[in-house]
């Protein structure tokens, strides 16, 4: 029979009842799982606990054609992948309207041109009104009719690629203490505990081999940036 789970030892007793409850959960699924798939002895199924402070994941894009933020307390122009969606945000101004304000790189570019509605102002009678921005399968970001007296770049939309891309919160690079020469076969995040709040998210992750001893983690869905966790992943290896 290949290992099951057993629970480390940590300074906080909260967290050692909640791996408790964890193995408890989890050791049946893995025999379950081990017999079904014959999986070999010296699998493994390790528990892994590790603080952190999620930082914020929007990366600030070049402005171009005199585009520059709106500042004020409004966010400034940002873009991300999460969970198979690019985001876009920040709200701009002073640019030329039809021209690109920024580009996105490769892999946040959509497959087809998008064509969004934008919160802007008019000069005219309204105060303000709606725009078009739009989004070139070669990564210009085009506030293309509107104000630029100010111009909202808020949208999201499906990448042409939408495989996870290491995210600059992370990595989290968590030994996984197989035998040398296995590599991870699955990686789940068992338990996450905001450690202002105390309240408890569970949620899977997103993560690839890094090397025969380390996982990488890419993604955490349902975690928020700049709040402090402590998470206990469990990851199984064969």
């Amino acid at each position: 029979m290949a290992k099951l789970l057993t629970s480390l030892q940590h300074a906080d007793p909260l967290i050692n009842r909640i791996q408790d409850g964890i193995v408890q959960t989890v050791n049946p699924l893995l025999k379950a799982w081990y017999d079904r798939f014959s999986i070999p002895g010296d699998c493994s199924g390790t528990l892994i606990s590790q603080r952190v402070t999620l930082a914020d994941d929007w990366i600030a894009p070049t402005l171009l054609n005199s585009w520059v933020n709106y500042g004020a307390g409004y966010d400034s122009a940002g873009y991300r992948l999460r969970q198979g969606k690019v985001d876009v945000r920040g709200l701009i101004k002073s640019g030329s309207i039809g021209a690109s304000a920024f580009v996105l790189p490769i892999r946040y570019r959509p497959t087809n041109e998008c064509e969004k509605p934008a919160a802007t102002n008019y000069t005219g009678t309204l105060v303000t009104s709606i725009g078009i921005l739009t989004i070139e399968v070669a990564g210009n970001v085009l506030p293309l009719l509107g104000s630029n007296v100010w111009f909202s770049v808020d949208c999201s939309f499906a990448p042409a690629d939408p495989s996870p891309i290491p995210n600059p919160v992370f990595p989290l690079t968590l030994a996984h203490g197989l035998t040398p020469g296995k590599t991870p076969t699955t990686v789940l995040l068992a338990d996450a505990i905001d450690t202002t709040s105390l309240a408890h998210v569970s949620s899977s992750c997103s993560w690839r081999a890094y090397d025969e001893t380390r996982v990488q983690i890419i993604d955490l869905p349902g975690l928020y940036a700049l709040r402090t966790y402590d998470l206990t992943f469990l990851v199984l290896g064969g």
